[in-house]
């Protein structure tokens, strides 16, 4: 069964064929396939004497008419083939196998509710946790637990002036969620 393209994979398709340009070797390919190809050419020749009629264009402009509805058809194949070459990479695509040492990785992180100054303002969402370095402020994230533990003096005292606990916790990996396509 045929599935309808997605908003996500026509958007994909439209950045891949405007960065390709107007001159793209596919977009030559499917020009020349619509222009040689007599069924093609014969049905684009079919759709444009129909809108003739239905419009009432004056027949000396049918020519321009069926230039329009050939490229319209030529752009429609050109989504088709990237979309479709998407689905095709996408489904055949080996899963990579998790580095053992990703595998092994822990993230330490400093998280605690929202401490905004007026607690009417705070929305009690759980965040990563600031602190000041000499690299200014910034989240508290790691994969070494010491590292993590000599900024605690900081957090104590955030704490003790919010009267929010904050937590230093622990995240094991789970999955591979997404990986870049570049890269060894």
């Amino acid at each position: 069964m045929m599935e309808l393209p997605t908003r996500e994979e026509i958007v994909q398709a439209w950045r891949e064929i405007n960065a390709a340009g107007p001159m793209a070797h596919d977009t030559l390919v499917l020009s020349a396939l619509g222009i040689r190809n007599s069924r093609l050419s014969d049905a684009v020749r079919r759709m444009t004497e129909v809108l003739a009629k239905t419009l009432d264009i004056n027949p000396s402009l049918a020519g321009i008419l069926q230039a329009l509805v050939m490229g319209c058809v030529v752009t429609g194949l050109n989504y088709g083939l990237r979309i479709g070459d998407a689905r095709v990479a996408a489904a055949t695509k080996a899963p990579t196998e998790t580095p053992k040492e990703l595998a092994a990785t822990e993230l330490w992180a400093w998280l605690g509710q929202d401490d905004q100054e007026d607690a009417a303002k705070r929305t009690g969402e759980i965040g990563l946790k600031q602190c000041l370095t000499p690299a200014g402020m910034i989240p508290m994230v790691g994969v070494v637990r010491q590292k993590m533990e000599k900024w605690a003096h900081q957090f104590e005292a955030q704490a003790m002036r919010s009267g929010l606990r904050i937590r230093l916790c622990r995240f094991t990996f789970g999955e591979v969620v997404r990986e870049t396509e570049h890269g060894a």
